[in-house]
Formats: C-alpha cells, structure tokens, sequence
C-alpha cells in the first residue's frame, strides 16, 4: 500500500516522452529506484528532485502546459 499519492504529472512526462523510469532517471541524474517510488506513491518528491527532474525536462513540462508546482504536488490542479 502506498504511504503517499501517485504522482501522475511525473508519470504523464515520462509516457509523453517515451522513457523508461531508467531513462528519466538517468536525465534527471536520479536514481531509478527512486523513480518507481515516486510514481507508485511508496516515497513524496522532495524539492531538490523536483528541481532535477524539472531542469532536465523543462521543454516536455511546457509542451503539456504543467508546471513545477504540479510535479511537487502529483497532480495538475483545474481551476474553473
């Protein structure tokens, strides 16, 4: 069971990108392991990784009009 929310934003990147986990890791100078976690709710994105993840994957972010607040958060917050 998870401790936290799925992180879908950091998901939803990957698949627009067509990455393996090992993949965005690798870009993100991350590990993979830690890829899985996020994703899957077993561990919360910390700042720094975010930023990481960010910076290496700026242009994908933009292209889907999510911002560093949504990956931080898991999900893309709609206001009406």
């Amino acid at each position: 069971m998870s401790r936290y929310a799925r992180n879908d934003v950091l998901k939803t990147v990957r698949t627009y990108l067509k990455f393996t986990q090992r993949e965005l890791a690798e870009e993100a100078k991350i590990n993979s392991t830690y890829v899985c976690q996020i994703e899957t709710g077993a561990r919360k994105i910390g700042h720094r990784v975010a930023y990481q993840i960010w910076t290496a994957l700026r242009p994908a972010f933009d292209d889907l009009g999510l911002t560093q607040e949504d990956l931080l958060r898991g999900y893309r917050e709609v206001v009406w």
